[in-house]
């Protein structure tokens, strides 16, 4: 991405926001919302994504008569094949492994799966809500079959009491029906790519199709099945297949979507919440006014404010003295490795990597990383330098550290904690050494939520 590109870009984001989206309405205006939700436009990774990217850069190039290279990565065909293949594998495995909920009163929590998971004395995962919320429920975790490998589908079996799979909820006949339906939604995909100049090089990957249909018809399915005391709760963002469950409900009772992080502006989040074209069924508990002022009318009038259990209400006592430096790192592989490598060829001794939890760090040395939670580790540390988007900036800023920023000049800027100068902006590790100090703002609950009603609040709501 050129400089002119990349202002142009963060200036008139929100312009191109509303431009991409009417865009992709305009695409699907005669097709179903099923077709529309497992769009893989509406399926979008990364903070920006790719396609959002690109999209960009061709408009811009457009109206500027400019020329500059630009592409997206594209999975191999056999890949694609693979990955479809593991579904099907799973749908089968998935019924002879987890059983159907019968449980009354139950917490279901959609769960991204790790194998460490399996260590845990009672199962959960990273981004399993506190348990002590749901006292008098039976919590059972909905594995995402994304997350899921074929080798380790047995271990499941020693869980069966409290993990299930949304895929069981599937009949054999709608499996098959669903199935079809999304390689007739690939090749509607493909021809929409060929006739469109702005599309012509997105990815048509067919699992990605089969994975959304099948996740969203199994959870609503799952979700509809449960009875009216029973709650859903549905982590992280508003994918396609999250999309699809909530048009298919039958009841407004059962479904909650946490938000449990910062909504970045460029976040596919962001974006996802101006695609919606149905009424939302599901309760969205938002952790901040900040998250909720940069949303469309029409999903605040369903949300409300809650407590995000995930950031301490004590603050840490903070060394101002400590010269150590700790660098976090996003969900983005690619990011992260670039932080690593910095690390790895500056000679600051004292400076550590915290990783973020689902970036496999086993390819990186041992001695540069950080391995001990967050908020355990963050006391020994006086500054802390990001790179892209996290929300863990904004938590260690309200911590009393010294938040730094390291500068990103071929990728998309949009970050509040900037606008508000909670950070310093920097081109080079070793310009943390130098003083900083920053407006503290005394707005913690505006963007963090602290005084908010706790979960368990809405769920005996």
């Amino acid at each position: 991405m050129q400089k002119k590109q990349k202002e142009y870009i963060e200036e008139n984001f929100d312009f191109l926001v509303e431009l991409y989206n009417r865009y992709v309405r305009f695409i699907y205006k005669n097709k179903s919302t099923l077709e529309y939700y497992s769009s893989p436009l509406m399926n979008l990774i990364g903070v920006p994504s790719d396609e959002f990217n690109v999209f960009c850069i061709r408009y811009y190039n457009r109206k500027f008569s400019q020329i500059s290279p630009e592409s997206i990565k594209s999975n191999s065909i056999l890949y694609s094949l693979l990955r479809a293949a593991k579904i099907i594998l799973i749908y089968f495995y998935s019924k002879f492994i987890f059983k159907k909920i019968r449980n009354k009163k139950s917490i279901v929590i959609h769960a991204f799966h790790k194998e460490s998971d399996f260590n845990r004395k009672e199962y959960s995962t990273l981004k399993s809500p506190p348990f002590e919320y749901f006292d008098g429920f039976n919590i059972i975790h909905d594995i995402n079959p994304s997350f899921v490998s074929i080798s380790s589908m047995h271990k499941f079996k020693g869980y069966r009491d409290n993990i299930t799979c949304s895929l069981i909820y599937i009949n054999i006949f709608d499996f098959l029906y669903f199935f079809t339906l999304s390689l007739k939604y690939f090749f509607s995909f493909y021809l929409i790519r060929r006739s469109s100049s702005i599309l012509n090089d997105f990815p048509a990957n067919v699992h990605d199709i089969i994975f959304n249909i099948l996740k969203g018809v199994g959870t609503s399915k799952l979700i509809n099945n449960l009875d009216n005391e029973s709650r859903y709760l549905h982590m992280w963002e508003n994918r396609g297949h999250q999309n699809i469950a909530d048009f298919l409900l039958n009841s407004d009772l059962k479904s909650l979507f946490l938000n449990v992080a910062v909504i970045f502006k460029n976040n596919p989040e962001y974006m996802f919440f101006r695609f919606l074209n149905h009424k939302r069924r599901s309760k969205l508990l938002l952790m901040s006014e900040s998250n909720r002022d940069i949303l469309p009318d029409k999903v605040v009038q369903n949300s409300s404010l809650f407590y995000n259990y995930r950031i301490p209400k004590l603050n840490i006592s903070n060394d101002s003295y400590s010269n150590k430096i700790l660098v976090i790192t996003p969900i983005s592989v690619s990011r992260s490795r670039e932080l690593y490598n910095l690390v790895c060829k500056s000679n600051i001794k004292n400076i550590k990597i915290k990783f973020h939890p689902f970036v496999d760090t086993k390819f990186f040395k041992e001695k540069y990383i950080e391995n001990r939670n967050l908020y355990s580790c963050i006391k020994d540390y006086g500054s802390v330098l990001y790179s892209g988007y996290t929300s863990a900036a904004l938590e260690l800023y309200f911590l009393n550290k010294k938040i730094y920023k390291l500068e990103t000049l071929n990728k998309i800027d949009i970050d509040f904690i900037v606008d508000y100068n909670m950070c310093t902006i920097i081109s080079s590790l070793d310009d943390i050494t130098s003083k900083t100090e920053l407006n503290r703002l005394d707005t913690k609950n505006y963007f963090l939520g602290i005084e908010n009603n706790i979960l368990q609040y809405y769920i005996n709501k």
